[in-house]
């Protein structure tokens, strides 16, 4: 069998509403320019309490999608770096935040990337659902379902760019396309540079993740 070239680990906490959406713009058939050879989905459920993710439901999404589990923790860092130690990709991207969705081309510029570099962290922008950063929209009261509505009334199951007409940048990303950002919740490394034995201690994520 040959190992895909990216592994995506997604980390949930209690993301019973949240996880569909995000898995399905990870799925092959919302991606472009990717098939499930390419990659491996690799769910990461953190200690969820209400509705824990179930196997069969996660590997609806593709034939390159499976669950982990572990336990609850203040920090997801341990629980990503178990799963990223059995991770099979050549390089390893890691969503920290289970409740974002991602764009249609997301996957293929991650791996277009690292053709192109010997050595590179790929991280994205971040962006909020609605008109203002969610800490500001929230005063405006700006809730779960109206962020329901918002969803609905774009078609951004079958075209994924849609979210871009119903989202803000976030703070850590404000400057723009092409500046310098804070921070980011979806990055990649190639192995090596997660650390030794890929990611055998929480100090391995956090030196990925730059912090």
């Amino acid at each position: 069998m040959v190992a895909p070239a990216l592994s995506i680990i997604v980390a949930f906490h209690n993301m019973a509403r949240e996880a569909p959406r995000t898995l399905y713009t990870l799925s092959p058939g919302y991606q472009r320019g990717v098939s499930d050879a390419d990659y491996e989905g690799l769910a990461e459920d953190v200690g969820s309490s209400a509705v824990p993710l179930d196997p069969d439901f996660v590997a609806g999404f593709g034939p390159n999608f499976r669950l982990h589990r572990a336990p609850a923790a203040p920090s997801p860092a341990a629980a990503i770096n178990q799963t990223a130690r059995l991770a099979t990709g050549d390089a390893i991207a890691v969503c920290i935040d289970g409740a974002r969705m991602l764009s249609p081309g997301i996957i293929r510029l991650m791996l277009a990337a690292f053709r192109a570099y010997a050595d590179p962290v790929v991280a994205t922008l971040a962006w909020h659902l609605g008109p203002k950063p969610q800490n500001e929209s929230m005063l405006d009261g700006y809730d779960q379902a109206l962020e329901d509505q918002l969803l609905d009334s774009v078609d951004w199951r079958a075209v994924g760019y849609e979210l871009f007409r119903i989202s803000c940048l976030a703070y850590s990303s404000r400057p723009g396309w092409f500046r310098p950002i804070a921070e980011s919740n979806c990055l990649a490394v190639r192995r090596p540079a997660w650390g030794d034995s890929v990611g055998s201690t929480s100090a391995s994520f956090r030196r990925a993740a730059g912090s």
